[in-house]
């Protein structure tokens, strides 16, 4: 039977990782796949802008755009919002789409909506970053924090001194927590969402071409909105946690225990007591920098070597045309002080 209801499945969520780590890698595959026949897609695209007049509504590229964005934020946001307030979701906090992965999948719905898709460059590497985080660490299967949160929630009396196998088979026997499994609709949503948060920025990057390149002017600024958002996320789940506290409230509490960006009292379980409140703000901001540069760095030696395939005439010839540092530096708009002491050192060789 397959399930709308967020508490039920007959399967066990953590028997079926497998299919999400099957789909972290055809997204990652995909990205490979966008990248090599990037030439293609700007091509593509280009002509598809300057046919817009010249055919119907329906063949105009920015039309099907518009369509596909405002499905996109019916599935990943909008349906998903209802379903899970139909059968009452404990996290209330989550119906603000204020987590990263999220985000970013309704910033690229918003941007084919209103035709600025050439802004994607600035999500491009935080949407890659978290959705490779949230793909493989999922946090769709049993949990005994989940299953407390919800026996709490909803009220229901048990003994306080059992052990966490007794915990999961309660969960079990009483649909309790979360086990998003294969026969359950948000075991799906997760990862088709993670898998629009991975790769949709950079198809959105790559049909843009020189109008949407990661120099170094975007890297800074996407660098800026992650910590901005990250940092707004941090004090909007303080500032939540500071008003319920004292209301007595417990369902108010569980619900609004805000953890958007893994910046809330929880943080991100994975890296244990550094990614919990308050250290997670800073540990984190310094993890997610270091692989920023580590993402740009790639970029830029991808760009030195500027391999690519291209189809033509129904066949598909390989590129290998290498750039200079020099050439490189200069086109991700690196000032030429930095440049002359780039290329003269032995950092880049």
């Amino acid at each position: 039977m397959f399930y709308f209801d967020w508490r039920k499945s007959d399967l066990d969520a953590n028997s079926y990782f497998f299919i999400v780590y099957i789909g972290l890698i055809l997204g990652l595959l995909s990205i490979v796949a966008l990248y090599f026949f990037r030439k293609n897609l700007e091509t593509w695209y280009i002509h598809k802008n300057q046919i817009q007049f010249k055919v119907s509504l329906f063949y105009r590229i920015k039309n099907w755009f518009i369509f596909i964005g405002i499905l996109i934020w019916f599935f990943s946001y909008i349906s998903r919002t209802i379903l899970l307030e139909i059968n009452d979701y404990i996290y209330k906090w989550e119906y603000l789409p204020l987590h990263l992965c999220r985000l970013i999948v309704l910033i690229c719905a918003s941007l084919m909506i209103f035709n600025r898709t050439n802004w994607a460059k600035y999500i491009v590497i935080p949407g890659f970053l978290g959705s490779i985080l949230a793909l493989s660490f999922p946090q769709i299967g049993f949990d005994a924090g989940i299953v407390m949160d919800d026996i709490e929630f909803q009220g229901i009396k048990f003994e306080q001194n059992v052990s966490e196998s007794e915990l999961m088979n309660l969960a079990k026997t009483k649909n309790l927590g979360i086990n998003w499994a294969p026969d359950n609709y948000f075991f799906w949503e997760f990862i088709f969402s993670h898998l629009l948060s991975l790769v949709l920025p950079f198809f959105l990057t790559f049909i843009n071409g020189k109008n949407s390149k990661l120099d170094i002017k975007s890297f800074w600024k996407s660098i800026l909105f992650t910590f901005l958002m990250a940092s707004f996320t941090f004090f909007l789940s303080w500032g939540i946690e500071k008003i319920i506290e004292n209301q007595g409230d417990n369902r108010l509490k569980i619900a609004w225990n805000g953890n958007w960006f893994y910046m809330g009292k929880d943080g991100q379980p994975t890296i244990g007591e550094l990614g919990k409140w308050p250290w997670n703000f800073p540990v984190l901001t310094i993890i997610f920098l270091f692989a920023f540069f580590i993402v740009f760095l790639t970029k830029m030696f991808l760009e030195k070597l500027n391999f690519y395939l291209l189809i033509a005439n129904s066949k598909i010839e390989t590129k290998c045309e290498p750039k200079s540092w020099k050439q490189v530096l200069s086109q991700n708009n690196l000032s030429q002080k930095w440049i002359k002491i780039l290329t003269k050192s032995k950092i880049l060789t």
